[in-house]
């Protein structure tokens, strides 16, 4: 696998950014492919509002922790801190993950997708990521190999209880391919 590399520079501070392509696409690299080229902070692509989804993950065990929102702003103060700093659209602030609580996460490598349009965050996590405690936002199951789906819908906006999950499908379970 061949990987390209190149490095950050915002403030004092270096972060390495890593694309990695796997070899059967080497052979259909052209010059002119954006999708293959090494891009910096300001050629990632944030959305109407600004943002771009991170998806923060353990750097040694895999497990994805969170998804955030970033802007330019809080992208420039992770890779100055190393530490990770998200925008926060409901408080319109921007905020360091373990501010309040000590569970910072301490970023490792910072990657970007091939449309560079949502970043991956490669974390050593202080403590865990979820505000109600859990090491992971990630610990419920809908269906697969958690068994019966366990999240209900919310109610809509009647305030009537909207169908479990269970309940819309024809099995309860949904078992996924592979």
């Amino acid at each position: 696998m061949r990987v390209h590399h190149c490095q950050l520079r915002v403030g004092l501070a270096n972060l390495i950014v890593r694309a990695e392509h796997p070899p059967a696409q080497e052979d259909r690299r052209r010059g002119d492919d954006r999708e293959r080229e090494t891009l910096g902070l300001g050629d990632m692509k944030f959305d109407a509002e600004g943002l771009i989804p991170a998806v923060v993950q353990q750097h040694d065990t895999g497990e994805v922790l969170m998804v955030a929102w970033m802007n330019a702003e809080s992208l420039a103060r992770t890779c100055e801190t190393r530490k990770t700093w998200f925008w926060s659209r409901s408080r319109q602030k921007y905020w360091m993950k373990g501010e309040e609580s000590g569970n910072t996460q301490e970023v490792r490598e910072l990657r970007y997708d091939c449309d560079a349009d949502t970043l991956l965050v490669l974390v050593d996590a202080a403590g865990p990521a979820c505000h109600t405690g859990e090491s992971t936002c990630f610990y419920r199951s809908l269906c697969g190999e958690g068994g019966a789906a366990r999240a209900a819908v919310t109610a809509g906006a009647g305030g009537a209880a909207a169908p479990r999950i269970g309940d819309v499908l024809d099995e309860p379970r949904l078992e996924l391919p592979g």
